[in-house]
């Protein structure tokens, strides 16, 4: 046990438990947080808590047996778990400066975030400077600012759409994104795992241990987790039906991206889509803002066309699940005649429903080679294998086409 105690004075300590191995346990669970993400990590803590617990007990009870400069095994793990404890603040203060730039990060950070990272400095000067002090200084910030109180505002908060920062951050953008909703859960998660390990702690350093305070705030975390899961799945359901933010970005490239051509404009488009939330894949065609059905002409569904703004056309298809081969469409396309006419429209209509009777396309579509088209897909990390460009020669022409999911696009680029 103590270097500086003998053991047999320690163990008449009543109700003592190990010193040491209660702190190694502590430095355990605190370098498991660290290492998982920290959108998992107040089910890291959630998990151990009767182990934060103990620590504060412990420390509790050796404060008048302790020196802090005085060299003992004990108080090295003391002044290891400080840094693993040190370490996690500073995580979470970096977790911040993910999400700052959003408007609902400011009040967030001065109020919750802050405040955690204040009350984990008290806790760890407990532990790095165990003494009656540290432990009064600890127990007047935990007085004024009750950890469970300040995690029940930012839970109650979360519950209501109109002070949810999460939901609130995530409607500045054009489309629910993968990046902000994970950046935001693990900000929120942090902020709470903190308040929940200084809960714990100060249970077990003035409260006996109860535990009523942990585990209430323990079972709302778990209902919180559930809530965030049903958010990421709502999400995915704006992005998998609706167009409306799709198309406001769709303009926004338009109307602001003019000098980066047809090219630039498609490979801004599928950076932005790849961070989508969504279980689809996106096609996405750019080329020149030609008019009429003798350039151009699409027919079928799940699409979006934002025509002759910004000197281009943008067309964006939704697909649903993963492509297959179809050998009956090669034979199709390779057996098809183009034709020169006027209007290709009642042309593409006819072979959309010709297609759709055999390979379920979702859209069928025609473009003159001489329209500088530029295509591209999305979401191929996640599974997508669109096979696209193709290069099939139709009578000596050139045609692409886009073979993805069940709902198969196809697109011919038209001779000039």
């Amino acid at each position: 046990m103590l270097s500086f105690l003998s053991k047999k004075m320690l163990n008449s300590i009543k109700n003592v438990p190990d010193a040491y191995k209660t702190t190694s346990d502590a430095v355990t669970v605190t370098n498991s947080v660290l290492s998982a993400s920290a959108k998992f990590a107040t089910k890291t803590v959630a998990e151990n808590l009767a182990k934060y617990c103990a620590l504060g007990a412990v420390v509790k009870d050796l404060i008048p047996l302790l020196e802090p400069n005085e060299p003992s095994a004990e108080m090295k793990k003391l002044k290891e778990l400080e840094s693993k404890l040190n370490a996690l603040s500073t995580r979470m203060e970096q977790g911040f400066n993910g999400i700052k730039t959003f408007v609902a990060a400011y009040n967030f950070y001065n109020k919750f975030a802050s405040k955690a990272a204040t009350l984990m400095s008290y806790m760890r000067q407990t532990i790095l400077n165990p003494s009656h002090h540290t432990k009064g200084l600890f127990q007047k910030a935990v007085v004024d600012n009750p950890p469970l109180w300040y995690a029940k505002q930012l839970i109650e908060q979360l519950n209501n759409l109109e002070t949810n920062p999460l939901k609130l951050a995530m409607n500045e953008l054009y489309f629910p994104k993968y990046e902000t909703f994970n950046k935001w859960k693990e900000a929120i998660n942090g902020v709470l795992a903190q308040f929940l390990i200084l809960e714990t702690y100060l249970n077990g350093m003035f409260w006996d241990s109860n535990m009523y305070g942990p585990n209430e705030l323990k079972d709302q975390l778990n209902e919180l987790s559930e809530k965030m899961g049903k958010w990421f799945k709502e999400y995915h359901e704006v992005n998998n039906t609706k167009w409306t933010g799709i198309e406001k970005y769709i303009h926004h490239v338009q109307d602001s991206c003019q000098h980066i051509g047809n090219a630039g404009k498609r490979d801004e488009i599928v950076k932005e889509f790849d961070d989508m939330m969504t279980n689809c894949a996106f096609t996405v065609l750019v080329y020149n803002d030609c008019g009429g059905y003798d350039n151009h002409a699409f027919f079928g569904h799940n699409a979006l066309f934002s025509f002759r703004r910004g000197g281009c056309n943008i067309a964006v298809f939704r697909v649903t699940w993963k492509h297959g081969s179809c050998d009956i469409l090669d034979t199709l396309l390779y057996n098809e005649t183009i034709p020169h006419k006027r209007s290709n429209r009642p042309y593409i209509e006819g072979i959309y429903h010709q297609f759709n009777s055999r390979t379920w396309p979702g859209h069928v579509g025609m473009i003159r080679e001489n329209q500088n088209v530029y295509s591209g897909v999305s979401r191929t990390k996640n599974g997508f294998e669109p096979l696209h460009n193709r290069g099939k020669m139709v009578h000596e022409r050139h045609a692409f086409g886009f073979d993805i999911c069940r709902d198969r696009i196809f697109f011919f680029a038209i001779p000039h």
